[in-house]
Order: C-alpha cells, then sequence, then structure tokens
C-alpha cells in the first residue's frame, strides 16, 4: 500500500491540475505519515476524517472521525489503517452522496499502456446527506458500500449506470463532457 500511495504523490507532484479532487492520504503505519497526520489535524481541528481498515471489506471498520482521540489504536490496529481527509461537501445526486466504480485494466507501465471500460457503475448512499456531526455515524448517509445500503429500505435505487449519470449531469445543468 505504501508502494502505492508514493507512486501517487510522484504523479500529483508532476500533474498536480489532475489531482486537485483526491483528498491527502496518510498511511498510520508508517511513522512519518502518522506524525504529518497529526500535525495536519492540529492545523485543522475541524477537519473531518475518513478512517479505513486496510484489509477489510464490506465497509467493515470504516468510520468518520471529528478527531485524532477517535483514531483506533489498539495493539497492532493503528498499523492496518489509512486515513484521509473526508470531504464533507460533496458533489450530490438529488441530495444523495455517491462514488464511481471505473474499470480499467493495466497491462504494460513502461510504456504505460491503460484500458478503461467504456461504462462505470454509481454507488449511492440510501439516506439523504448530511454534513451535521450528528449524522457521522449513520453509514447509509456517508458510506456508499452497497452492503450496507442494501439493507436500508429507504430507497431502490442505489446503483446507477454511466447513462443515468448522465441524464442526471443534463438535468442539473452540468457538462459530463
Amino acid at each position: 500500500q505504501r508502494q502505492f500511495l508514493a507512486q501517487h504523490e510522484q504523479i500529483e507532484v508532476e500533474v498536480p491540475q489532475d489531482f486537485d479532487i483526491s483528498p491527502k492520504s496518510y498511511l498510520l503505519s508508517v511513522p512519518a505519515d502518522y506524525k504529518e497526520f497529526l500535525a495536519e489535524q492540529q492545523r485543522s481541528p475541524s477537519n473531518l476524517w475518513i478512517c479505513k481498515p486496510l484489509n477489510e471489506n464490506n465497509a467493515k471498520g470504516i468510520r468518520i472521525l471529528q478527531s485524532t482521540t477517535n483514531v483506533p489504536n489498539r495493539k497492532g490496529v493503528l498499523n492496518s489503517y489509512i486515513i484521509s481527509d473526508y470531504i464533507d461537501n460533496p458533489h450530490l445526486i438529488n441530495g444523495y452522496k455517491y462514488d464511481f466504480r471505473i474499470f480499467v485494466l493495466v497491462t504494460s507501465f513502461n510504456p504505460l499502456k491503460v484500458y478503461i471500460y467504456n461504462e462505470a457503475f454509481i454507488r449511492i448512499c440510501s439516506e439523504k446527506y448530511s454534513n451535521d456531526r450528528e449524522t457521522l455515524n449513520n453509514k447509509c448517509t456517508h458510506i456508499t458500500n452497497n452492503s450496507i445500503n442494501w439493507k436500508n429500505r429507504h430507497t431502490n435505487e442505489i446503483n446507477w449506470d454511466l447513462s443515468q449519470y448522465r441524464e442526471e449531469c443534463t438535468k442539473q445543468g452540468i457538462s459530463f463532457e
């Protein structure tokens, strides 16, 4: 994971205009990252953070944190988390938070050869988004993972395809291209 983050940071330095949407992330098992995270939290004490375990799936263990005092720190646990700035003003679809799943195939790194599948799917939270601090524990508001949102019957539409997303962008007056 550290190698991936290092490559990501190098690309971010080379083409910063393409990475202004990527929140800063810290791998807590790396002492320099942990120290940098603590310093950033002190500089911006009102920031929210999303803390994700590295070796889990189905949104297990994901938490939205308001301070470093809530960072999991049991023996051995700190080493298995990545923490990132939480984007608390995301673009919404009809008031719901969402994310993209875009499929790519990398067949070569040197030279770089990447194929991007022309379809994607969009995962949508099942409860309307709120950045009110009282809602931070409501995973159906903040986490787009299907394993969480399928259980919530507030909505039937938690997945869209790219054509549905394009239609919504058009309705909102947003150029998709």
